[in-house]
């Protein structure tokens, strides 16, 4: 973690080209907003501060914010495009947000990378996660690829951050069906463009519903991996106002017609259900999963 704290440090690099007209775009940098003034600013100049040096895009989405989120957007838009980052901008201009699910939907829609970078409006990457993040997707194509993290304030959430940090290549498949969540964060995702959309996006529930766990939920059911870079690339961001706290305490599945709704409030519940919907076997030693594999 060390060497990613020296390397938020550093000066901002050369502007790169930019991807001209036939010139496919590699990564999209993924950003949903919804009155983010307070840290958008810092998460945007850490889009300017990646030091990779193949072609990028900024794809933001802003979902309804009330705040100053459309001036940061369009000051950072600027820098970016005078550094050769192209930037798309869209909008909900109605009064009523529509949830963080649709919000990156859209904006990873609007986007072209060939490579999808997720971020959310709060937190801060550092200047190589796109670069070391990209160097390990292309060689898992049908990846979800993370990182480790750095938490704000340091003593929030200590031990899930030790356990997010800590999870062995192993680990990161036989524990996904904790009570924590996924076994890489949403803010740290890295995965191709062509993966995303073989899942199929985010549910737009909206508000309580979690999106990035039916997703992750839905990526290894259809025999997807996960991969974690072993270095702290992302100062990820504790407070009153993120996401997470509008999970509700229940998960809400639906099976694949779309008709039989499941309620379910704890993980003893999620596990019974994911039994009977998902085409995994599941293996427990003890009271925990060892080890899921794929039905053939």
């Amino acid at each position: 973690m060390a060497e990613a704290g020296r390397a938020a440090a550093r000066r901002p690099v050369p502007p790169r080209p930019p991807a001209g007209r036939g010139c496919a775009v590699q990564v999209s940098v993924i950003v949903p907003v919804h009155n983010s003034e307070c840290w958008l600013d810092e998460c945007l100049k850490s889009v300017w501060e990646q030091d990779f040096k193949e072609t990028m895009e900024l794809s933001v989405f802003n979902d309804a914010s009330e705040d100053g989120s459309a001036e940061i957007i369009e000051k950072w838009k600027m820098k970016l495009e005078d550094a050769g980052v192209p930037v798309i901008v869209g909008s909900n201009d109605s009064s009523q947000p529509r949830g963080v699910g649709f919000a990156k939907n859209q904006a990873v829609i609007q986007s072209s990378g060939t490579y999808l970078c997720f971020l959310d409006s709060d937190d801060v990457m550092m200047p190589q996660r796109v670069r070391l993040q990209h160097e390990v997707a292309i060689q898992h194509p049908n990846s979800i690829v993370g990182c480790q993290i750095r938490r704000e304030p340091p003593e929030s959430t200590e031990r899930y951050t030790r356990w997010i940090n800590s999870l062995t290549e192993e680990q990161l498949l036989t524990q996904v069906f904790t009570s924590h969540g996924p076994t890489v964060i949403m803010p740290t995702w890295f995965c191709s463009r062509e993966w995303f959309f073989h899942v199929g996006k985010f549910d737009e529930g909206g508000k309580g519903v979690p999106e990035d766990l039916l997703f992750f939920y839905k990526h290894i059911q259809n025999g997807g991996e996960v991969f974690r870079v072993n270095h702290c690339l992302l100062l990820y961001r504790y407070h009153p106002q993120a996401a997470t706290h509008s999970v509700l305490d229940f998960l809400h599945v639906a099976n694949s017609s779309g008709k039989e709704i499941c309620w379910c409030h704890s993980t003893e519940q999620i596990l019974k259900y994911l039994w009977n919907v998902i085409p995994l076997k599941l293996h427990f030693k003890g009271n925990h999963l060892e080890s899921p594999c794929q039905v053939s």
